[in-house]
């Protein structure tokens, strides 16, 4: 059974703050990094549970690191 990603608004800002970051060097490398940060957010409509728990923070947060750089939460 597959679920629904939704982004927050929230992180939609960041991917846009993101992308305009490193777009002023690298726009097409930048578009191709943002995309792949969106496919593995869409990726966990099949896979809610990966990442690591972290309720300590905020119950029934995960968080999951991409690519060393990014991480989802």
């Amino acid at each position: 059974m597959s679920l629904e990603v939704t982004l927050r608004p929230e992180a939609v800002t960041d991917l846009e703050s993101l992308y305009d970051y490193i777009a002023a060097d690298s726009p097409e490398p930048a578009i191709a990094f943002i995309r792949r940060i969106r496919s593995r957010c869409e990726s966990l409509s099949d896979l809610p549970k990966a990442g690591r728990a972290r309720d300590d923070v905020r119950p029934g947060l995960r968080l999951i690191a991409f690519e060393r750089r990014v991480v989802i939460a």
